[in-house]
């Protein structure tokens, strides 16, 4: 049986520059490319998912997300060592983890 693959990569917003994170000089501008709207990019996944779970899938692609969905609902808990972790991580990008 021959291999398959899907190409489900993020393309970035059609008025992307090659130069739209960098200054006069030409110079990188920190955080731009991470820690604001121009970091936005269109993910692929989502329709890379549709094209599989029609394609290949033998359950619609609700059925196969919905564990993923009530996940993302209702939380789950997580232990005291991995909350100081992530409240490290968003202190450090002037977050509260709240």
């Amino acid at each position: 049986m021959a291999s398959r693959c899907s190409w489900t990569r993020a393309s970035g917003p059609g008025r992307s520059t090659r130069d739209m994170y960098l200054d006069a000089a030409g110079n990188p501008i920190e955080g731009l490319s991470t820690r604001s709207a121009k970091a936005a990019g269109i993910p692929g996944e989502p329709a890379g998912w549709d094209h599989i779970a029609k394609t290949y899938g033998r359950l619609p692609l609700v059925a196969s997300l919905e564990p993923a969905i009530q996940l993302a609902r209702k939380g789950h808990e997580i232990s005291p060592k991995r909350y100081a972790e992530i409240a490290e991580a968003l202190e450090s990008e002037g977050l509260s983890a709240g």
